[in-house]
């Protein structure tokens, strides 16, 4: 049997992970002029935690946001 991180990295393979993180990246510096907002590039292992979480909260409730 597959680990979960295994099973994750089935449908989210490093090289879909890598376009998100260049074109979320890209989106950001597109609007940076528009907003007062400072913005820290992301990478690739912020990503994968992010969707990883999104996948966790469909299967886990919690209370609120912050208790995940």
């Amino acid at each position: 049997m597959r680990n979960p991180y295994a099973v994750f990295c089935l449908f989210f393979m490093a090289s879909l992970i890598d376009m998100i993180v260049l074109e979320t990246n890209q989106y950001a510096s597109e609007m940076s002029p528009h907003t007062k907002t400072v913005w820290t590039d992301v990478v690739a292992e912020e990503i994968t935690c992010f969707l990883a979480l999104i996948i966790l909260m469909g299967n886990l409730r919690k209370a609120t946001i912050k208790s995940y």
